[in-house]
Parts: structure tokens; C-alpha cells; sequence
């Protein structure tokens, strides 16, 4: 009874923390989608034929990602615990990536240049971050004098 009971607190958390980190998830899975599909079945339209465009996109999809779970985990608390930790797991899940494409894929592989501009949308989500939580603070506190 005691394992039941257990499995189903388990289950209820995972639940939980998927509900509370819904839109981090979808764009996870949709990261790893896009990162994992052999490369010979992307098709890309002639007028995006654009000098590094991957590097674009590298950096949009983990910017996005950490804006996501920044504010996922900063909705309700400012400590820059959970900005680091934001950032910790969007670094971790790029790299993590980037290895999966090597051993997984035939058509892709890891590239440093990918993790250092995924790693760069993720400075540039949390400067903003921080810049707009402090001046909010500011505002705030003009507010009450």
C-alpha cells in the first residue's frame, strides 16, 4: 500500500511541475524535434538562403525556451536562485541536444558554434529578464513613496 501511495505522490508532482511548466515543455519538445530531424528531410525555401541562418535560429529557439521558464519560475518570486537555475537547465538541455545529434543522427551533428549561440540567446533572455524585473522593482517602490 505504502508503494501505491508513494507512486501516486510521484505521479501527482510530475503532473504538477508539467502543468506549472507547460509552455517550456512544448518548446522543448519542439526544439528537440527540430533538432533531431535528419537534415536532408528540412526543405528550405531559396529566399532563406541566408549566410548562418542556423546560428539565428539556434539562438532564437533557446532565447525563447529561457524567457519561458524564466517566467514559469519567477511568476510568483524574484530570487536569482531561480533565474540561475532558468538558465542552468536551458544550457544543459542545449548541450544535452547537441550531443543527441551527434550519437543519434546521421545527417547532424554537435557543433560548438551551436551550443555558444544557444548559450548566447540564454545571456540575452536572462539580461532582459533581470533588466525588466529591476526597473518593475523601481516602479514599484516610486510607486509607494
Amino acid at each position: 500500500m505504502n508503494n501505491k501511495l508513494q507512486l501516486l505522490l510521484n505521479l501527482h508532482q510530475i503532473l504538477f511541475m508539467i502543468k506549472k511548466h507547460f509552455r517550456s515543455f512544448a518548446i522543448a519538445i519542439i526544439i528537440f524535434v527540430l533538432s533531431t530531424t535528419e537534415s536532408n528531410n528540412l526543405k528550405s525555401p531559396g529566399f532563406l538562403d541566408i549566410p548562418h541562418l542556423d546560428k539565428v535560429i539556434h539562438f532564437c529557439m533557446y532565447f525563447t525556451l529561457s524567457i519561458s521558464l524564466l517566467y514559469e519560475n519567477n511568476r510568483f518570486s524574484e530570487k536569482f536562485r531561480n533565474v540561475y537555475i532558468s538558465g542552468l537547465i536551458s544550457l544543459t538541455y542545449s548541450i544535452l541536444i547537441e550531443v543527441f545529434q551527434n550519437v543519434f543522427t546521421k545527417t547532424r551533428s554537435a557543433e560548438v558554434t551551436d551550443v555558444l549561440f544557444n548559450a548566447l540567446g540564454i545571456v540575452m533572455a536572462t539580461g532582459i529578464w533581470k533588466y525588466h524585473s529591476i526597473h518593475k522593482k523601481n516602479r514599484l517602490n516610486r510607486n509607494d513613496l
